[in-house]
């Protein structure tokens, strides 16, 4: 599958070769290691063994939940093959490959069929433009009283956040979604980092 196949609406940010070998480097920041220390910390309590990352880049965050969890089996997919070249790469250099997938695909475009008991989005909701349908679509690929869990750097007024003006979700954008679909989401704000949860509902099964 090539990015060319319908996986990138048109306005979504799309990252080609370049991009995603320069994408690690986002590594270094203050913001994103924080960012990722909040993702680990909401998920260190719950219990799955099966997770998907939607816009799963270059494979960072399943690959720091597998090294916390031996029993954890992953898939993450992502609209770029070359973001997928690079996670397919880490996931072999850290002996993950056995638990750890990656494909192309979308939050419209989930590929196989499976079920899993946790789907995430990490930085990646932002850039969506059908989050309705998306979240619609999502639900249906969860096992029962599963979650999807979108986790967010939200304005908290500091001056960096206006620098990233573009790359920030409000409580609001969450709430006006939640009403739009009749799919509940709960939502927790830290530090700047904000964590939208909708659970499975039979409301949103076809």
């Amino acid at each position: 599958m090539k990015d060319t196949d319908n996986l990138y609406m048109n306005g979504e940010e799309k990252f080609g070769f370049l991009a995603s070998r320069m994408f690690n480097a986002a590594l270094l920041s203050s913001t994103i290691r924080k960012f990722y220390n909040f993702v680990e910390k909401d998920l260190e309590s719950r219990k799955f063994s099966t997770i998907l990352d939607i816009g799963s880049g270059t494979g960072t965050v399943l690959i720091m939940l597998l090294k916390k969890n031996p029993e954890l089996h992953a898939s993450g997919i992502d609209p770029s093959r070359h973001m997928i070249k690079v996670a397919q790469k880490k996931a072999s250099k850290n002996n993950l490959s056995h638990r750890l997938t990656f494909s192309t695909g979308s939050s419209r475009a989930i590929p196989g069929n499976g079920k899993y008991d946790l789907i995430i989005s990490t930085m990646s909701f932002h850039h969506w433009k059908d989050r309705e349908g998306s979240v619609k679509n999502i639900l249906q690929r969860l096992s029962p009283e599963g979650s999807f869990i979108v986790y967010e750097a939200t304005d908290d007024g500091r001056f960096s956040r206006r620098m990233m003006k573009e790359h920030l979700l409000d409580r609001k954008s969450l709430e006006d979604i939640s009403t739009s679909t009749g799919v509940p989401v709960s939502i927790i704000e830290n530090q700047g980092f904000i964590r939208g949860e909708f659970r499975n509902t039979e409301s949103v099964k076809q």
